[in-house]
């Protein structure tokens, strides 16, 4: 069976302000051609990678390029279908907006494919970001923030910090999996303050100057997210294992094909040092 690689570059900007870029390289085997797809939706936003697994059978009568049909559904009916652009993007049509505390999926169809669909996910409504603010301890600045997690529902959510210098934005890594890098529940607080700590540096050590502020994003987002990051932290871990690498499934919630599909909202805040 033929290997394909999933790579998602994951860049992490460290506290001494160097970025570096960390490849993984997520390898599944594949008994026949699949249709695989990767998307993440917002209430404004709609992103999508879509593309073939193609056993060596009959790879060499599938063309590079295949002209898939994607349609967005909202509680199970048809709501819109997607356009495309040359680079297999797909994007949401104009005038088309997604509503939070909805359901969406997606189904996935290609000439000679079976139609693929993705489980029902609810688009979480925005949580507001109450409190921010530096504190300094011991040398050391930390960034607290507060939410105000709703009552009577399990609620996941992800952070993500950008510094800025002069006005610009420092890691413009867009990977969509980036977003959901650092992960956190409401498990015990449900429907009480949620605060959380971070360490944080405005020392740009590399220019020998100081970034003027940071970039505060968190979201709200699907307990599936969490289950793929999971699952992709525990196929990279088997990685150089003789007897477990490659063994460690990720996870997926696409039937009759491979991928993900999942929705968030966020909300975000300027902090100054």
């Amino acid at each position: 069976m033929r290997r394909y690689k999933f790579i998602i570059y994951i860049s992490i900007l460290s506290f001494i302000a160097c970025n570096y870029e960390k490849e993984i390289d997520y390898d599944i085997h594949f008994s026949e051609e699949n249709i695989v797809v990767y998307a993440i939706a917002s209430p404004n936003d709609f992103y999508s990678e879509i593309f073939l697994s193609v056993s060596p059978i009959n790879q060499e009568n599938i063309p590079e390029k295949k002209e898939f049909t994607v349609i967005i559904l909202e509680h199970g009916n048809n709501l819109c279908t997607l356009k495309t652009n040359d680079n297999q993007k797909y994007y949401l049509p104009d005038g088309i907006k997604l509503n939070q505390n909805n359901f969406y999926s997606i189904a996935v169809s290609a000439p000679g494919f079976k139609t693929v669909y993705s489980a029902d996910q609810l688009l979480p409504e925005t949580i507001l970001i109450d409190t921010t603010y530096i504190q300094r301890l011991n040398s050391q600045d930390y960034l607290i923030f507060r939410i105000t997690d709703p009552q009577h529902r399990d609620n996941y959510y992800a952070y993500r910090i950008q510094y800025l210098y002069n006005g610009n934005i420092v890691d413009i890594n867009n990977n969509y999996l980036l977003c959901f890098y650092h992960t956190f529940n409401d498990e015990g607080i449900d429907g009480n303050e949620i605060e959380q700590k971070i360490k944080v540096s405005f020392e740009n050590y590399s220019e020998g100057t100081k970034y003027d502020s940071l970039l505060l994003k968190v979201y709200s987002i699907n307990e599936d997210i969490i289950l793929l990051m999971e699952s992709l932290e525990a196929y990279d871990a088997t990685l150089g294992d003789p007897w477990y690498e490659k063994t460690a499934p990720i996870f997926t919630n696409i039937t009759n094909g491979f991928g993900f599909f999942a929705c968030y909202s966020y909300d975000s805040v300027y902090v100054k040092p």
